[in-house]
């Protein structure tokens, strides 16, 4: 059985390929997300990532359940910064991305890792990019349990 620890870095069970969807907008932060995720699966030996880009958080269900279909990855991980502003439209775009990305999780067969920062102001996203290696290393250990499950059949 797998433990699971966000101190020290996993190790892939197996060369995994992995898919990360980014949302554009609020650039300046995903980007950073990216970088943080790449550098942290590289160092956990993971090579094999292919990185896909959506306008915004809106529209990463849609692609990351386009990707599962493709059964080529072994997990996806979706990157956003969705930034509070002065209407309702941050609830509404938090809240069915949310609904999206989980039901890319309870419909698909590899595991998705909800890597999108809900901030109240830019400065709190900033603070947040620094634990962006978390999304790495939660998708390492899903993909790691799926192999274990696998291996019981």
């Amino acid at each position: 059985m797998a433990i699971f620890s966000f101190s020290s870095l996993p190790k892939a069970q197996r060369d995994f390929n992995v898919a990360i969807c980014v949302s554009q907008f609020n650039e300046q932060i995903t980007e950073k997300l990216l970088e943080e995720c790449v550098r942290t699966l590289k160092k956990c030996e993971i090579y094999n990532i292919d990185i896909f880009y959506t306008s915004g958080a809106f529209e990463l269900p849609f692609i990351t359940r386009k990707l599962q279909n493709k059964n080529i990855y072994d997990g996806i991980i979706t990157l956003g910064a969705i930034i509070k502003g002065d209407t309702p439209h941050f609830e509404y775009i938090s809240q069915e991305t949310t609904r999206g990305i989980m039901e890319c999780n309870l419909r698909g067969d590899i595991p998705v890792v909800f890597g999108i920062l809900t901030c109240n102001t830019e400065q709190q996203a900033i603070d947040r990019i620094k634990n962006a290696e978390e999304h790495a290393i939660a998708l390492i250990n899903q993909m790691n349990s799926v192999v274990e499950i696998e291996e019981q059949d």
